[in-house]
This record gives C-alpha cells, structure tokens and sequence, in this order.
C-alpha cells in the first residue's frame, strides 16, 4: 500500500496531471503532500533583503491553495530549495515516501509524456519510485487498471514486477508482463550462430523468465515476448494500459532510481504515465551484470 505519495508541482499544467495520477494510483488511506519547491536558500549577508523568504513562500503557498483546489484530502507543503529535484528527493527521504509524482513539460502533446528539466533530474537518485504523468492526464481511479511491466531478467526488472503486483493488488486491477526480444547486429555471436538461431534462443529465454516471473504474480495477468527494440515495444505497450512500469538502469546506486536510455526515451515518448522503480540493494554492482548488454536486455 502507498502511504505517502509527494506530488511535485511548479504552476505549470503538469501539476494538476501529476495530482490527478497521484489520487488515480492511491486508496482512501494515502497521504498524498503536495508539495512546490519555491527558490529560496538561507545565507546571511549585507546584502541579503529582509522577509524575502516570506514574501516567496506565501506565493508558494497560494500557489499551492489553487492546485489543492478545495481538496481536504490533500496536504500542501513549501518547501526552499534551489535546486527542486534535489530537495523534493531530500523530502522524500525525509517523509519516507513511496512515490513521488511528476508531470510532463506544458510543451509536450497532449496524452504524451515530455519530461521536463526537473522530472528528469528526478528521476536520477530519487529513494523512492518516480511517476509521470502525461500532459492532460485526467483518468480517474477504476478498478479496471491495468498495469504493464517491462520484464528483462535484471534484478532491477523483478523489483519493478513487484512493485507493480502489489500496486494493481491494492487497487484492484491486472497486469501485462511484456519482455521484448532483441538481437543487436553488433553481437559477434551472430556470425557463429546465425541470427535466426540467436533470436530462438533469445525468445525462448524470455519467455523462460516471463513464466517464472508470472508464476509468482498474484493478481490476473497476461505476458508475452514481442520481436523489437525495447524502446519501440514498450511505447507500443503504453498505448494499451494505463501504468507502465520498468525497473532503473543496471548501473548507478543500489536503492536509487537511475534511468537508463529505455527509462529515458519512455520518459519522452509513453502514451500513459511511465513509473521507474529504485535498483534493489543486492544489485549494487556498478559494472554491467553478466548476461546483459548495456540497455539492461536479458542473454541466455
């Protein structure tokens, strides 16, 4: 169960998308603190202008009143800071929370995510999983959510096929497990193998760990090993479920959200909310595992 979810806003259109998926992905008991990081930093000086912090955070304030928009259900803290996705990765320390959620830049297209210069800063050493929304998300909590998750073998997938398990659990809903089968030509088992005979193999890996995976799975769910690029494949998932969810980057710190080039395409490109989860703790090598090439695809 979420029981703290911190929803960053900043007065763009992203803030009422971010809130709107925050309320669809939690139950009557989360704690959802809307939160806006106004720029302020305490440093003493000749030079510094009396009550200027006040001045800002009564702005922030109210701008945070306005997106609550009457909300009882909803706390609003503003908090200094100059930098925003350090200091609301700092408050999701601080508050323990599950999820922080961000919307997309109010530059990209509508039911698209953009990632904004602060959602993805976020993404990159957040404690915690980080969402985001797309622009114009308004879909309300159904109890018809269904959930997908980008499987390769990583340990990083598996925490990811978790998280999601748990969440569609809680709320009702399904999964769909996709891992994505791709042979890169510059694989020099080509050349002793034959591709034909690298891709069957491949697959047939897949599809060996989407069988192990779902066996664990408790809520309904399907799965399938699709012929493509990841990045490709999973932008095609996006268009027919309402969460996305895949694991961070092989490489970057154990219990940190730290997305790799398929996060970072998704971030840009995912038709529903995209939603990275942390590396487990006993992944903490920082060298590529072995059996994974560097965009974290399963080998046999």
């Amino acid at each position: 169960m979420l029981k703290t979810i911190i929803v960053g806003i900043d007065g763009q259109t992203g803030g009422s998308d971010a809130l709107a998926l925050a309320t669809a992905v939690a139950d009557e008991r989360a704690r959802i603190l809307l939160v806006n990081v106004f720029p302020y930093e305490a440093r003493p000086s000749r030079g510094s202008l009396a009550g200027y912090e006040e001045i800002l955070r009564a702005d922030s304030e109210a701008l945070l009143k306005e997106a609550a928009n009457g909300r009882t259900d909803v706390e609003c803290k503003a908090v200094a800071g100059l930098a925003p996705a350090r200091t609301l990765q700092q408050l999701a320390e601080d508050e323990h929370a599950d999820l922080i959620v961000m919307g997309s830049s109010h530059h990209g297209p509508v039911g698209r995510l953009l990632a904004g210069d602060t959602a993805r800063a976020t993404l990159h050493g957040a404690p915690c999983p980080v969402a985001i929304a797309p622009h114009d998300y308004d879909q309300p909590r159904t109890s018809t959510l269904t959930v997908g998750v980008g499987i390769d073998g990583t340990p990083a997938a598996k925490v990811a096929l978790t998280w999601a398990d748990q969440l569609a659990g809680d709320l009702g809903g399904s999964l769909h497990l996709r891992a994505c089968s791709f042979v890169s030509v510059f694989d020099s088992r080509i050349y002793t193998s034959g591709i034909e005979t690298l891709e069957e193999d491949h697959r047939a890996a897949l599809q060996h760990e989407l069988d192990q995976q779902g066996a664990q799975v408790r809520v309904s769910h399907t799965a399938e090993v699709t012929l493509g690029h990841p990045h490709r494949q999973l932008t095609a998932l996006s268009e027919s479920v309402d969460l996305l969810v895949i694991g961070s980057r092989g490489w970057g710190p154990a219990k940190r959200v730290f997305a790799g080039s398929t996060g970072d395409y998704l971030s840009h490109h995912s038709h529903c909310p995209l939603l990275v989860v942390p590396r487990p703790q006993d992944d903490a090598s920082d060298a590529p595992r072995t059996g994974s090439d560097e965009e974290g695809q399963f080998r046999p």
